[in-house]
């Protein structure tokens, strides 16, 4: 039996993402390069710092899940995250 640790976890569904999708073919759109800006920054593995966190972020369809582990400083790290993206949209 595998074990899994605990785990803070977010699940962000990106209203309008059919929308944004169909602007791929207009790279300049501001709206289509910050989200590519805001997905790759959540994505990048240096995006959790040395300090802690953890932070893990998977593509599901038009959503993002993000997680951290279980700790004061993961739970910061998922509201940086969260707050991110909010405000990218």
């Amino acid at each position: 039996m595998t074990l899994y640790p605990e785990r803070y976890v977010a699940f962000v569904d990106i209203l309008g993402w059919r929308q944004l999708i169909s602007k791929l073919n207009g790279d300049s759109d501001e709206e289509v390069i910050a989200l590519r800006s805001a997905l790759a920054r959540i994505h990048d593995p240096a995006y959790s710092p040395q300090d802690g966190g953890d932070v893990r972020a998977q593509s599901i369809s038009d959503a993002v899940a993000v997680s951290t582990e279980v700790s004061a400083i993961g739970l910061l790290r998922l509201f940086e995250s969260l707050s991110l993206l909010s405000l990218t949209f």
